[in-house]
């Protein structure tokens, strides 16, 4: 048998003990970075970032005035997100360059999202064999870590 740790202090190899940890939870505010202005109707989600640790990402939305609070958050460190609904027709990205918090055990973490504006795609897509245009066809584009934009 594998001996059981309490945080980091081996105890008996025949002893099992739980130890319970209070949640903390993540508060703030979803502000537009160019004007100070709250954002409001963005989906903000929070996931503990521990390998070991299986939890759903949490996710609220932002109020009238931009704030937010997600309580039951597993303490640790974690990662924010923010972004608009995909049905709302505003073209926003993160503008924060580090999203990760620390969630401390019963206490709560606040924490200011600043978003800013990206980039409108518009145009037609186009069959390259026939020269027809194709109707309801879909484009987008991402962005991965390196901040380099891909279409698909």
């Amino acid at each position: 048998m594998v001996g059981a740790y309490k945080r980091g202090v081996k105890v008996d190899e025949d002893a099992i003990e739980l130890v319970a940890m209070r949640a903390g939870s993540v508060r703030g505010t979803v502000v537009d970075e160019a004007t100070g202005f709250p954002l409001y109707g963005v989906q903000v989600s929070v996931q503990n970032v521990l390998g070991n640790i299986n939890q759903n990402t949490l996710t609220v939305e932002t109020d009238d005035d931009g704030h937010f609070e997600i309580p039951n958050v597993f303490p640790g460190d974690c990662i924010v997100n923010a972004q608009f609904p995909h049905d709302k027709p505003r073209v926003w990205i993160m503008a924060n360059e580090e999203s990760a918090v620390t969630v401390q055990e019963g206490a709560t973490t606040d924490v200011t999202v600043k978003m800013k504006r990206g980039a409108t795609i518009t145009g037609r897509v186009i069959d390259a064999d026939t020269g027809e245009i194709i109707p309801y066809a879909s484009v987008g584009t991402s962005v991965p870590n390196n901040g380099e934009v891909r279409d698909f």
